[in-house]
């Protein structure tokens, strides 16, 4: 979600704003321009982990900053691809919450991706990762299992979890994720763009907007 603050300047030359996140962000990061041109810190923007009282990062703040390191983000708030950040934030994230699947998950395929750990060593945690819950508590969960199903090739299992979570929990990303994953089995291209014209409708902010665009 973007949103736009001004900057005033106070009287020394120096531009200031403020913004106050809503109850639900962990995770934000920011550029400056003056509405033609902006500054991104090179393509890293300027980040922040929203904490809370205790002072920790709040829960999925970490894994929401590995996500944006993937450079996959619309294109006007994307940073720069840098999986070793990535990597820190996710193992932040699974020191802190090691209930979190889908950061367990995504580290263990990163660490893959990497090279820092071969298929076997992957497909073991794997394993272990389902085995801890065999139902997803939550979309999330859920989408971390079924990423979790699919490295280890069981693909129907995979499905199969997407197809119960966006039935227990209706306009979900598990049922997001599962919409998209409907686009591959289009059969034709009226048939494709019928799917894709849908999910739009259906999840006017998806994350894999531009993609779809560009598959399109």
């Amino acid at each position: 979600q973007a949103t736009e603050i001004a900057l005033k300047d106070d009287g020394s030359g120096r531009w200031t704003g403020t913004w106050k996140v809503t109850d639900a962000a962990v995770y934000a990061h920011v550029k400056v321009g003056n509405g033609s041109a902006y500054d991104t810190n090179k393509d890293r923007f300027w980040a922040f982990i929203v904490g809370g009282s205790d002072g920790r990062p709040l829960p999925m703040a970490n894994f929401r900053a590995a996500m944006a390191c993937y450079g996959m983000l619309p294109q006007t708030c994307r940073k720069a691809e840098d999986l070793d950040e990535a990597l820190e934030y996710l193992e932040q994230e699974t020191r802190l919450y090691p209930k979190n699947i889908s950061a367990a998950v995504n580290l263990a395929m990163l660490r893959r991706r990497t090279e820092q750990t071969e298929d076997a060593e992957m497909r073991t945690e794997m394993n272990r990762l389902t085995s801890l819950m065999p139902q997803a508590a939550t979309a999330m969960d859920a989408i971390g299992l079924s990423e979790a199903y699919t490295a280890v090739g069981d693909p129907m299992r995979a499905r199969q979890i997407l197809v119960d979570a966006a039935t227990r929990f209706p306009g979900s990303k598990a049922e997001e994720q599962l919409g998209l994953s409907g686009l591959g089995e289009a059969q034709t291209i009226d048939e494709f763009f019928g799917k894709l014209a849908d999910h739009l409708d259906k999840f006017p902010q998806t994350f894999a907007r531009q993609n779809i665009i560009d598959a399109a």
